[in-house]
């Protein structure tokens, strides 16, 4: 409508325009009237002028316009009074697009204002960079952290002034990587889990960095952990204690009779003490070599990583465990990928952690109709390698899968107690995990993570 108006205006002007100049050739060649032709070109001349004036201020307030949006200046105001009617649609609509981009801009302030209370306000340090190291975004959080309310950080090198350690986890981390470090300060030790994510905005390259200070939940899960292996070790060494205790103080009782006795000791009384010597002797024996296993326990050697073949991987596991498989009469399905996942790890140590599950697998299926495992290998959307063991057993009931990674925990005749464990620990050194999930009557699942 506005277009069209002043698409009108201009054609008006212009037909005012050829009409005096027709009049001023009418005049001047046909009537031969010079001074009324002379007249006749100062109202050219001026229609001119206005013509040009009037084009000249469309465009003019067009382009102050068009500069206040390029500079998000929203506040201009164009007055359509005192002018014509095509000119008050065109100021009318140039303030309604003020008016909406106005409302836009405080609309986005708001959030920007929103991001930034939530950013401030979470409890877990955050920090972002560009590629040069130049830090555009840190929270109070992370001035609470490091006890230094007034701290300055321009560049992600002032972060050294903190911890030197600390600056070459930020440098080194990668996107989707967790690693925890430890930071001495001076009246605290903070347990750090840093996480790194990489983003690009506008065509620049951005590291955003969180950090959160996680000693306390470590130290409540390290009580959880003691209190649960203190409860297993309080458990096993009082069930040979005890015996032991019970045993002696019987052999105490036969001596001092005995000896109380003027009867020369016999046959039977001999073969008893005998047996009460020969089970303390067992039941020391056995507590010997429980905490000779313990020492084991702790001295699991650092992995020694190399590139590893997931299908060979599996083909060694078919190849070692197919005896025990065929006797059992148990089928081993095997799911792996046709192209190759290749991941970085100790592979003795790793054979060590299948060959316990896989066995594990097995003796759940003991008593199982239709019995099979299988052996499935994945990879995660975060590019994690998933090496997944799952039997259709009894499954694991809720309080015991809740124990299954305790040491010296189990609740076989026969078992140790520290497979499983054992398993964990080489996992967490090679910075992955080993989970379970099991329901009764369906199965049970563990997955270890690289």
């Amino acid at each position: 409508m506005v277009y069209k108006n002043v698409k009108l205006n201009v054609l008006f002007r212009l037909l005012i325009l050829m009409t005096l100049i027709g009049m001023l050739m009418y005049s001047a060649v046909v009537l031969e009237r010079y001074l009324r032709s002379v007249y006749m070109v100062v109202f050219i001349v001026l229609a001119s002028i206005e013509f040009l004036w009037y084009v000249d201020k469309t465009n003019r307030d067009l382009g102050n316009f068009l500069l206040a949006l390029l500079h998000n200046d929203f506040t201009t105001r164009f007055s359509g009074s005192h002018k014509g009617k095509s000119q008050q649609h065109l100021y009318s609509s140039f303030n309604a697009i003020n008016d909406k981009f106005r409302q836009l801009n405080a609309e986005r302030e708001v959030l920007f204002l929103h991001q930034q209370m939530l950013v401030q306000h979470v409890n877990v340090g955050i920090i972002s960079f560009d590629s040069n190291g130049k830090i555009h975004l840190f929270n109070d959080a992370l001035k609470r952290m490091f006890q230094q309310p007034h701290l300055h950080l321009r560049s992600i090198n002032d972060l050294a002034k903190i911890n030197p350690e600390l600056l070459k986890t930020v440098q080194n981390i990668k996107a989707g990587e967790r690693q925890l470090i430890k930071i001495n300060l001076e009246t605290d030790l903070l347990q750090l889990a840093i996480q790194a994510t990489e983003f690009t905005l506008k065509g620049k390259y951005f590291k955003l960095i969180s950090a959160q200070d996680i000693k306390g939940e470590l130290e409540e899960k390290e009580l959880e952990a003691w209190q649960k292996l203190i409860r297993v070790l309080t458990h096993e060494i009082m069930n040979s204690v005890v015996p032991i205790t019970s045993l002696s103080d019987t052999l105490h009782l036969i001596v001092e009779n005995q000896r109380n006795s003027e009867e020369p000791i016999s046959d039977k009384t001999m073969t008893d003490i005998g047996l009460g010597l020969e089970a303390i002797h067992n039941r020391s024996k056995g507590l010997v070599n429980f905490t000779e296993t313990y020492k084991n326990l702790t001295r699991i050697p650092p992995p020694r990583f190399a590139k590893v073949s997931a299908q060979e991987l599996v083909e060694r596991m078919q190849t070692l465990l197919r005896p025990r498989l065929e006797e059992a009469k148990v089928p081993l399905l095997v799911d792996v990928p046709e192209e190759d996942v290749f991941f970085l790890a100790d592979v003795q140590l790793i054979e060590q952690v299948l060959i316990n599950i896989l066995k594990n697998a097995l003796e759940a299926l003991e008593e199982q109709d239709h019995p099979h495992i299988t052996l499935n290998v994945n990879q995660s959307r975060e590019g994690k390698t998933l090496i997944s063991v799952k039997d259709n057993g009894p499954g694991i009931p809720p309080e015991v899968l809740d124990r299954i990674f305790v040491p010296f925990y189990t609740t076989k005749d026969e078992g140790s107690g520290i497979g499983l464990s054992l398993s964990r620990q080489i996992m967490l050194q090679h910075k992955g995990s080993l989970q379970c999930s099991s329901a009764v009557g369906e199965g049970t699942v563990f997955t270890m993570s690289f």
